[in-house]
């Protein structure tokens, strides 16, 4: 082993020598006929990688090191293992030689007055205790040996883990259970790309303890970097699980490290359905049923696959923008806009049935984030929009409405806390920019939730809003606004709540609050209908009900004109009250 880890060493500094030589050849001051912007930028790359290069042969030499100090230890305790175990062999055979030899004598040898005899068998027995305490002798140096032993290998653990093999990563992996969050991001900041990313791959399970640093912290650290660069593209580079997800940095930065990870990401993905299509659905059976069932299960898996690919590969492009990117939490966080150069930040909450294909399933026009592009690339003249669509944990799904819909307000605690977590990022990196949240359906339960915990909104702008739980007040300095279409769904849910179910709390219970027209006028002639034939009339009432609900968050003005343009209004003042 330690053979092997010095040729790597010497393989890596036989590296280094070449790149350096390339290096020295690409100088403008060589004679080299290689010139241009590709030399220029091979050199910028090289004269960073060569002084990785030089740490990470140190590191090998002083790893090979250590393991032939420990085979040479290891080596003299086997020697004297096998010298031990040697002497224990012939004292053995010597006290087996003695007790033959005494139980040999004959019964009446050792009657009284045989003097003679007697004499000999106490000799016998003397010579047995003299070997015996040779036993014991031996098995003291044997117990030595086993505690050098201990201590060779115990010295050699250590040795592995100091900062002559590790490099600068063993002081943060030696102190990293005593650090703060904030302390262990400072450590980090001295690493080189190398020991990023054995940081990274060593020890995924810091990256949310490291995102739990608070946002203020974090935007100090973050500019103390700032004379540091070259620092903070490693950082992004090597860490882009953290980096991506860490309140406190700037936006644009956290934008290029999901970008990384939505890279990463697709080129699994992009595996996965090379595998899927090439021995096409596994479903041979006797059963016909289990053959379809096969199939639709096959060709679901495929199309989920291809929906996810190719929105990655938009974000991949740069035409999709990520403040947040964590597929293993389902979290993500779709941006529009520079929240460093707005006047107004729109953040929107959506509702019931909201998953991470939601996201990528969306388009211009229609869509969860349909309405967020909208205003942001639409916003009024001279009034700058950045919007965010938020989705930061589990929501209450339709598919599985008995444990998991709509009406258990539970599930907004864990989003409002995540909610009012994200409103403190967005305070800390934009300063004092307003922020408007607009929420839609069961999306208003976490955003007052949110207000609870201390979230503070310019305007609050529910979309057929379910409510807020027992408890909720109306904030000082904050306005409300509400739009809900006539016959909307959850009309049928306002004002009920019993502990975990329902909500107490409607948009029209909020003090002060003003309500938008929608507009929305179709289906009117199904309440008429469905009081003189109930069986046609309801059905069509529901559908219509079901429609206008989720009509709110649409972008296409035929359908949601005097929304659209009444948020709009809503952003407008808010920036204008700077």
């Amino acid at each position: 082993m330690s053979r092997d880890r010095r040729a790597r060493a010497e393989a890596v500094i036989a590296l280094s020598r070449e790149i350096g030589d390339a290096v020295e050849q690409a100088s403008p001051i060589s004679r080299s006929a290689w010139t241009g912007r590709a030399r220029d930028a091979f050199s910028a790359s090289a004269g960073t990688t060569l002084p990785h290069l030089g740490v990470l042969s140190e590191n090998l030499h002083a790893t090979a090191d250590v393991l032939e100090r420990y085979a040479a230890d290891i080596a003299r305790i086997k020697d004297e293992q096998e010298t031990l175990e040697r002497r224990r062999f012939r004292l053995r055979e010597e006290r087996e030689d003695v007790l033959h030899r005494w139980r040999a004598l004959p019964l009446d040898v050792v009657a009284p007055g045989f003097d003679e005899f007697t004499t000999a068998s106490e000799s016998l027995q003397a010579d047995l205790r003299a070997i015996d305490a040779k036993r014991v002798a031996v098995q003291d140096e044997w117990d030595g040996l086993v505690r050098r032993r201990e201590r060779i290998d115990a010295d050699c653990a250590a040795a592995l883990q100091s900062r002559d093999v590790r490099g600068a990563l063993f002081d943060v992996l030696r102190t990293r259970e005593a650090a703060t969050p904030i302390e262990l991001l400072a450590r980090l900041s001295d690493l080189s790309a190398a020991d990023l990313a054995a940081f990274a791959a060593a020890h995924p399970d810091q990256f949310d303890d490291l995102q739990s640093a608070r946002p203020h912290e974090v935007a100090d650290w973050w500019a103390r970097l700032g004379d540091r660069p070259d620092q903070q593209s490693l950082l992004t580079e090597y860490l882009p699980a953290v980096i991506g997800g860490l309140g406190g940095v700037p936006a644009s930065v956290r934008v290029v490290a999901n970008r990384l990870i939505a890279r990463a990401r697709l080129a699994t993905l992009q595996q996965q359905l090379r595998d899927e299509i090439r021995p096409g659905y596994r479903g041979a059976s006797a059963q016909p049923y289990a053959v379809e069932a096969a199939a639709a299960a096959h060709l679901a898996r495929v199309r989920a696959l291809q929906t996810e690919i190719g929105y990655l590969e938009r974000v991949a492009r740069g035409d999709v923008t990520l403040y947040l990117y964590a597929p293993q939490k389902g979290h993500i966080v779709e941006m529009f806009g520079d929240p460093h150069r707005a006047d107004v930040l729109l953040t929107v909450m959506p509702g019931t049935n909201t998953t991470m294909n939601s996201f990528y399933t969306a388009t211009a026009r229609e869509g969860i984030t349909a309405l967020a592009r909208w205003q942001a690339e639409r916003a009024a003249p001279g009034v700058t929009v950045a919007s965010l669509v938020v989705k930061l944990g589990e929501f209450p799904q339709l598919d599985d409405a008995w444990s998991h819909g709509p009406h258990h307000n539970w599930f907004a605690r864990p989003l409002g806390r995540a909610y009012a977590s994200l409103v403190t990022e967005l305070d800390t990196i934009t300063g004092d920019t307003p922020i408007v949240s607009l929420e839609h359906s069961f999306g208003s339960a976490p955003a007052g939730d949110a207000e609870t915990r201390g979230a503070h909104f310019a305007a609050r702008f529910l979309l057929a809003g379910i409510g807020m739980t027992e408890g909720w007040t109306a904030r000082e300095g904050t306005e409300y606004y509400a739009a809900q279409g006539p016959l909307d769904i959850n009309r049928a849910l306002d004002d009920m709540q019993a502990g975990d179910i329902g909500y107490a709390v409607t948009p029209a219970d909020i003090p002060g609050v003003t309500e938008i027209d929608t507009g929305y006028t179709d289906g009117m002639w199904g309440l008429v209908v469905a009081v003189q034939a109930p069986a046609i009339g309801i059905p069509a009432t529901l559908g219509t009900a079901l429609d206008q609900h989720n009509r709110l968050l649409s972008a296409d003005p035929e359908q949601n004109g005097p929304v659209m343009r009444a948020v709009r209004s809503v952003l407008e003042e808010v920036s204008l009250q700077r």
